[in-house]
């Protein structure tokens, strides 16, 4: 009778480990989610990112002659970028570097390399994104709607780690400026990834409609290293 007990003890145990172990993160309203994220893209000094384009094809140029591929690089408070640029042209591929500092925008020229410096809102620049005015912080705070919790997942980027998962509609008219009409300025579908501890956004996706195509621009922002801090300095000619 004992070991009965002692049997039934250890299975009862056993299957509430278990449970606790299957758990996800606490289930929160989407709204707090990206109050909470919003704040936490406040606080870092800085960090990596990566943007893809997928889908239909996206031009950097007015002449639609450079598409976008990649964008990878680096963000410091208030106002620094740099990285690289993964462009293709008539389907050759070329790269171009680029840094930013308080505005000021400089990009090498894919034939010869050499820098070139542009006026402010001459030109798409990457760091428009990040701006805490105008970038993707009041994006989240004033251009969202429909935002819903999907629940919980894993993304190949980050093993191990169960994300909360939002989805939603996003105002493009505020990132089709800032992108000179690289995405937007139509209703946008987004999902969000977020991780429940810290609150920090992992991804971003973005599905752009295009006129006159039967597939999407599709952009997919992932946010990596939070709190970095890297040296971007003006380059030199």
């Amino acid at each position: 009778m004992r070991r009965i007990l002692y049997l039934c003890l250890f299975l009862t145990i056993s299957l509430s480990l278990a449970s606790c172990s299957k758990s996800g993160p606490p289930t929160l309203p989407p709204e707090e989610i990206i109050s909470k994220a919003i704040e936490r893209l406040k606080s870092t000094p800085g960090f990596h990112f990566t943007i893809d384009r997928t889908g239909a094809l996206a031009y950097i140029d007015s002449e639609n002659t450079l598409v976008v591929n990649r964008i990878d690089g680096d963000f410091v408070t208030p106002d620094r970028v740099k990285g690289k640029i993964r462009v293709s042209a008539s389907g050759f591929p070329a790269e171009v570097s680029i840094v930013s500092i308080a505005g000021a925008y400089w990009q090498t020229n894919p034939l010869n390399q050499t820098w070139e410096q542009y006026d402010p809102g001459t030109v798409f620049n990457p760091a428009n994104l990040f701006d805490a005015q105008k970038g993707i912080q009041p994006m989240l705070q004033s251009d969202l709607s429909e935002l819903k919790l999907v629940g919980n997942e894993k993304l190949d980027k980050w093993p191990g780690q169960q994300l909360y998962h939002l989805s939603g509609k996003m105002k493009g008219e505020r990132i089709a400026e800032i992108t000179f009409g690289l995405i937007g300025p139509t209703l946008l579908d987004v999902n969000l990834w977020v991780t429940p501890k810290t609150f920090e956004v992992d991804r971003i996706q973005i599905i752009n409609p295009v006129a006159g195509s039967d597939q999407p621009t599709i952009w997919t922002v992932d946010f990596l290293n939070y709190d970095q801090k890297v040296d971007i300095q003006a380059p030199t000619p």
